[in-house]
Parts: structure tokens; sequence; C-alpha cells
């Protein structure tokens, strides 16, 4: 085994990003094997990752949803055990922490409510679609009204036909949201 080969094997027992990283730039400018560049260019990669994970959760400011990041961390954290990597612990702190925090705890509840609003404008949607003019048979849209800004079910057809519905407050709620 020559110097790169125990410089790879070296990188299983780091538990801190930026030492491997060092090590994995140094053994990148080595001259090694293929099998052994590729193995120190993928575990580069998901230090990367790894790192801006855990830069966001630092910085409390998530791009992607608590439960993704949970589960991008536990792959990231099965793919460092797979690897022999100690950093696996460092995921898997990671993950509990994320689950234990009340700042993402209440981030969590907020995405929750996010998606609820969601799911309440697609029911005011199909709604929508469903409901058809008793005068003229057409499909009912959501318009709203120029003098107060009042949103309201109308005719598909108007001027031609004139009929209009009031939204009920959670159809107002979920059309102002949407």
């Amino acid at each position: 085994m020559d110097e790169g080969d125990d410089l790879v094997m070296r990188l299983a027992g780091f538990m801190h990003i930026e030492p491997m990283e060092d090590l994995c730039e140094h053994l990148l400018k080595q001259a090694l094997d293929s099998d052994a560049r590729a193995h120190v260019e993928q575990v580069q990669e998901s230090l990367m990752e790894f790192d801006e994970i855990l830069e966001e959760i630092e910085d409390r400011a998530l791009s992607m949803t608590v439960e993704d990041t949970i589960a991008q961390l536990d792959v990231l954290g099965s793919f460092f055990e797979l690897n022999a990597l100690k950093i696996a612990r460092r995921a898997r702190t990671a993950c509990r922490a994320l689950n234990q925090s009340a700042h993402f705890a209440a981030l969590r509840r907020a995405q929750q409510e996010v998606e609820q609003a969601q799911q309440q404008r697609k029911h005011v949607r199909s709604s929508r679609a469903r409901r058809e003019c008793s005068s003229c048979g057409g499909d009912m849209v959501a318009r709203t009204r120029r003098v107060d800004g009042q949103p309201f079910w109308g005719c598909e057809h108007f001027p031609t036909c004139r009929r209009a519905y009031n939204m009920t407050q959670q159809e107002r709620a979920a059309f102002r949201r949407g």
C-alpha cells in the first residue's frame, strides 16, 4: 500500500470536516488510481453538502423543509457510515438537534401551515371548478370587486351572464393567501 492509499484510509478516522476537506484536496493532487480518486471525490462532494447543511442549521435558515433537511442528513450519515467515517456521528447529532430545537419545531409548524394553506387553495380551486352557474350552466370563477376589493364567485360568461355568489370566509382567506 503506497502513501496515497494510506491517506485515503485515514479519511475514515476524522471527526471534523475541515481536516477531511484538506486531506481530500491533498489526495486529489496525488497520483491515485481511478477507484481511489472516485472515492475521494465522492467523499469531498458529500462533505460539501454536509457542510452547507450544518451552516444552514447554525444560521437557522434552512433552504428546504425541516423534514427534507433531516432526510438529507440521514442520507449523508448513511454514506459516511458505509464508508466507515466517524463524521456520521456529527450527521446523527445534527438530526437530533433539528428534531429537538424549539426554533426548528416552530419552523416545521410554519411549513405545515403553509402546506395546509396550499391545500386549502387547491380546495378552493377544485370547488370553483365544481361550482356551476345556476343561470347559464357555466363555471363560476373567483373575481374581485372593484369597489371594495372583496373576492366573489362570478360566472365565466360575464358580461353576458351576471350571476354572482359571495365566497365563504374560508374561501376568502384562501383566495387572499393564494
